[in-house]
């Protein structure tokens, strides 16, 4: 639901053309400063957004009644309750309506349901809108189980990238490799993406990373990693881990989604408590043991996590590209890649 910070917010004048949402978020670079290309492009800015409602057919039913030039012309024929389905059935469940003018500004909006964004935010099916949501995002609405779940996608992050990372490491290092985790894997950033967005990312949002993972670093997750603050370095905030602990490698594992635990079992070699099944992970005592089984295994699990997490991400990508080039009109599809094929190039020039 939108709530009063929300609705009086600048980017909110989006949802007052649509039906109403329960959840709503604005990002990328036309909400957030970037450095790079994405900060001297001469093109206009599209702001991004996120939107989640309890019954998308019946949704895009309606808002393909008020606003039917939102849709490609295969959508318009489909009807909104049958370009709902089609999203779930051939892409991720999130059906987007690219370069839309509303009140004189460019948008693109990506509509799914609160069931299929809530399990992405906690299970990681396919990283594709919990990716998304690892970065600072401009809250619009939103609705109790939707931000436990990011909460929840939150601590995820923040303990994969603690077991990518080395013995030593500072603040941004932290936060490149959160960003990373949505990205690597993605068929994109082969040849139609900045290659220096994540550094970009990191740069122009530091401060709002702060608020999302600097209370976690310092407090529960850095605990259950065992991370001490390094002093007299280069860079003001850094931290040391305990690499020889296979609990505290295990305290981390236990707080990733159990579907990524089950399937690090069954890539790494020789794993004792091998169990590919995420129903049987049910209890605390399962997955501690799986858990510490894989600690153990210290670069075979960081190899591992590496190859689980860049394979659904590669997987997704594909998916909702191939979803995307179907239901978006030919121009909106041709422009779109253009435009990433502008920054990639941009960032790929000899200095």
């Amino acid at each position: 639901m939108v709530g009063a910070q929300g609705a009086s917010s600048p980017l909110a004048f989006l949802l007052k053309a649509l039906p109403p949402v329960e959840f709503a978020a604005a990002y990328g670079s036309g909400v957030f400063k970037q450095f790079g290309s994405a900060a001297v492009s001469k093109a206009t800015k599209v702001i991004d957004y996120i939107l989640a409602v309890e019954d998308a057919e019946r949704w895009h039913a309606e808002n393909a009644r008020l606003n039917p030039r939102h849709y490609s012309s295969l959508a318009r024929v489909l009807g909104g309750e049958r370009t709902a389905r089609l999203a779930d059935g051939a892409g991720l469940g999130v059906h987007f309506n690219p370069y839309v003018q509303v009140e004189g500004k460019l948008c693109k909006y990506g509509v799914v349901s609160t069931r299929r964004l809530a399990r992405d935010l906690e299970q990681w099916d396919h990283l594709y809108l919990a990716g998304r949501l690892h970065k600072p995002v401009r809250r619009l609405a939103a609705t109790p189980a939707i931000e436990r779940a990011m909460r929840i996608n939150f601590r995820s992050a923040i303990c994969a990238a603690l077991l990518l990372l080395p013995e030593q490491f500072a603040k941004r290092d932290l936060y490149r490799e959160i960003c990373t985790l949505s990205y690597r894997g993605d068929v994109r950033m082969a040849f139609a993406e900045d290659k220096s967005k994540i550094e970009n990312i990191v740069a122009g949002s530091e401060e709002e990373l702060d608020g999302i993972y600097l209370g976690e670093v310092e407090g529960p997750c850095g605990a259950m990693a065992g991370l001490r603050r390094l002093e007299g370095g280069d860079d003001p905030l850094a931290w040391s881990q305990e690499e020889g602990s296979a609990s505290s490698r295990a305290e981390l594992l236990t707080h990733l989604p159990r579907s990524v635990l089950a399937e690090l079992s069954g890539r790494v070699p020789a794993s004792a408590s091998a169990c590919a099944d995420p129903r049987r992970l049910g209890s605390p005592e399962a997955r501690w043991s799986l858990a510490m089984d894989l600690a153990r295994r210290r670069e075979e699990m960081r190899g591992a996590l590496r190859d689980t997490l860049a394979a659904r991400v590669r997987a997704a990508s594909l998916r909702q590209a191939g979803y995307g080039f179907l239901t978006t009109d030919f121009g909106k599809s041709t422009h779109y890649l253009w435009q990433k094929l502008q920054k990639a190039f941009m960032t790929r020039k000899p200095k």
